[in-house]
């Protein structure tokens, strides 16, 4: 029973992790790259600083393969800088089956059964470090919802403000900012820092020292500055930020990138109520110091909230920008411009991914009919494999992925260094498997023994017996021994039989007894088998 949970969170970690650290190197590069970009552009508005920082959010939830003809990576490939992707990618164990297992079976190619239960196996690093990744995520989305409910709480035991010159104050300030949602103004002495919570029917706090000074400059530049939060939707921004950092909680560029657009919303609200022409700069200056000498929570370590007060650090950083005299950009075309400003460096900074599918190392198999292309398996096993030559084969299963290549490979039941004489595609169990070519079926096993060997299997015979395909691992077979079969002929279905952690189809062909790369004859690529 330890043994198979072990087993389970090994399969897990192969399918979560490598996509978590890949996602993370591309958004540790971006993110520089965006540093680099806002100090170049330093005077320019908060809001085209907020965009470049947000691609490294948008990053980490684009597939890694996201590509584009041109690109930032285009220029990476010109100048010779990609090998740097490269040589991090190859550290990043690639998942291997569409469960989460390793797509191949141990033995397949020798015939034994692979290490035994009872076998000593090496510490179990993957299962070890999903399990810390859980805990962390536990503990964090834990915290989170504690904190987010201490402050509905708050809101629930606060009392309504019914004031004339607070609701005046808040009409006004809806329709300088177009804000048409319903928006309910609360008061209580349970937290002295103004905050904004709620999308749909947001609720703003104001706490009860600020209404017990009777300073309306004070009111009117603590409502304006919340309803400006409403009117960007802050709320449910940070909501979608939160749950970036409870998944990528040890990704360092987007806890930078998250404090840095904390800031960037809150001066982007001042300049907002600026705009607004109600208030000076002078006054509502006065006003965020009012709120600096109270006790300011300013949520630092998540960014829970759309807020008035944030640090002292912070709120002076504010105070800077409001004394810089910076022109605003709401309401006219500089808005326009720094959206297609962010939406074009973009299209340029995020597409990562190469253009080329992988890399092979090639090496030669003396067949009857002359040298054929076989590979070392060296290329990213989340690519499609390059094709040498011409796809003579069709793919038993198109438009599926493969996900462990021919060569050497890591065994994930020992630990050890395998070679792979075919290559492994994912697919869920029951999807058709396809004869690659016109041939003659050798063998149809159907009956197999549970965790040992191919399990249920076709091995078809093509161009007179010269060269051979073998499907593995099948959930049913749907040809019998001595039957004729053409391209794209349905042979059998995906299953997870014999020696294997999950549904896939491992394939291998041979040219006389030596096993080649079938990438070389086949264009995993390709949306259909053509017959």
């Amino acid at each position: 029973m330890h043994g198979a949970v072990i087993l389970r969170l090994d399969q897990a970690g192969n399918a979560v992790l490598p996509f978590l650290l890949k996602q993370t190197l591309l958004s540790t590069v971006l993110f520089v790259l965006v540093l680099t970009l806002v100090r170049i552009f330093r005077k320019s508005s908060p809001l085209f600083h907020l965009g470049l920082y947000t691609l490294v959010l948008v990053r980490l939830v684009l597939p890694p393969d996201f590509s584009l003809p041109f690109s930032g990576r285009s220029i990476l490939d010109a100048t010779g800088l990609s090998g740097l992707f490269s040589i991090a990618a190859s550290a990043v164990p690639a998942p291997q089956t569409e469960t989460g297992g390793t797509a191949f079976s141990p033995g397949d190619e020798s015939g034994e059964t692979g290490p035994s239960p009872a076998e000593t196996r090496p510490f179990p690093w993957m299962a070890a470090i999903f399990t810390v990744w859980m805990t962390g995520v536990l503990v964090l989305s834990v915290v989170v919802c504690r904190r987010l409910l201490a402050f509905r709480r708050i809101t629930r035991r606060a009392v309504p403000v019914t004031g004339s010159s607070v609701t005046d104050a808040a009409e006004r300030w809806k329709r300088i900012h177009r804000v048409r949602r319903p928006v309910r103004i609360v008061t209580s002495d349970l937290c002295l820092s103004p905050f904004t919570i709620g999308v749909r029917r947001p609720v703003i706090h104001i706490p009860g020292a600020a209404l017990k000074r009777d300073n309306p400059d004070l009111i009117e530049s603590i409502i304006g500055h919340e309803l400006a939060h409403v009117k960007t939707l802050d709320a449910f921004w940070i909501r979608v930020q939160n749950v970036l950092q409870v998944v990528y909680f040890f990704n360092p560029a987007l806890w930078a990138s998250v404090s840095r657009m904390h800031l960037l919303r809150e001066c982007l609200a001042d300049d907002m109520v600026i705009a607004g022409r109600r208030l000076s700069p002078e006054t509502y200056g006065l006003g965020l110091l009012a709120v600096l000498k109270w006790n300011v929570f300013g949520a630092e370590s998540l960014g829970l909230l759309p807020e008035f007060g944030s640090s002292r650090r912070k709120i002076m950083k504010r105070i800077e920008n409001i004394k810089s005299g910076r022109p605003s950009i709401i309401g006219g075309k500089g808005v326009a411009t720094a959206a297609a400003g962010t939406l074009l460096l973009g299209l340029f900074l995020l597409p990562m991914a190469g253009a080329g599918r992988g890399t092979v190392t090639q090496a030669t198999v003396q067949g009857s009919n002359g040298p054929v292309p076989e590979s070392s398996g060296d290329f990213a096993p989340d690519e499609a494999p390059v094709v040498r030559e011409a796809a003579r084969y069709g793919s038993p299963l198109p438009g599926k992925t493969v996900t462990a290549g021919f060569g050497s490979m890591r065994n994930p039941y020992d630990g050890k260094t395998m070679d792979h004489k075919g290559v492994d595609i994912q697919a869920p169990k029951g999807t058709a498997v396809l004869a690659v070519t016109d041939g003659k079926v050798a063998i149809a096993e159907t009956a197999y023994i549970a965790d040992q060997g191919k399990g249920r299997y076709v091995l078809l015979h093509h161009s007179a017996g010269e060269t051979s395909s073998l499907y593995s691992h099948l959930d049913s077979v749907g040809v019998v021994k001595g039957q004729t079969v053409h391209r794209g002929d349905v042979i059998g279905t995906v299953g997870s039989t014999g020696r294997s952690t999950g549904p896939h189809l491992h394939l291998e062909i041979r040219k006389g007894e030596a096993a080649i790369d079938p990438a070389s004859v086949i264009d995993f690529g390709k949306p259909s088998c053509v017959k």
